[in-house]
């Protein structure tokens, strides 16, 4: 129900908000992994699914994010952090 999933969320953000003021900043991987072009176009839903993981929390709370880079893996591809606060 629609409803009782709006309620939970503000039960879950005002329990966030109390935490929150114990804590400056949370550090998190931006994804934990990487697709190719061919894969999302083959799988959208799963891979924004699996590319969300550790983002979309942040979302659903208000919180302000920020991607830092952090380089490039033994494969090319990137990686980085999601700051937020």
């Amino acid at each position: 129900d629609a409803f009782a999933a709006l309620q939970k969320l503000q039960e879950l953000k005002a329990v966030v908000g109390r935490l929150w003021t114990q804590v400056d900043v949370l550090v998190v991987p931006t994804i934990g992994t990487t697709f190719t072009v061919d894969e999302v176009a083959a799988e959208p839903i799963d891979c924004n699914t699996k590319l969300g993981h550790y983002t979309h929390f942040g979302n659903l709370l208000d919180l302000l994010g920020a991607a830092i880079p952090l380089g490039v893996t033994a494969g090319g591809r990137p990686y980085s952090a999601m700051l937020l606060g």
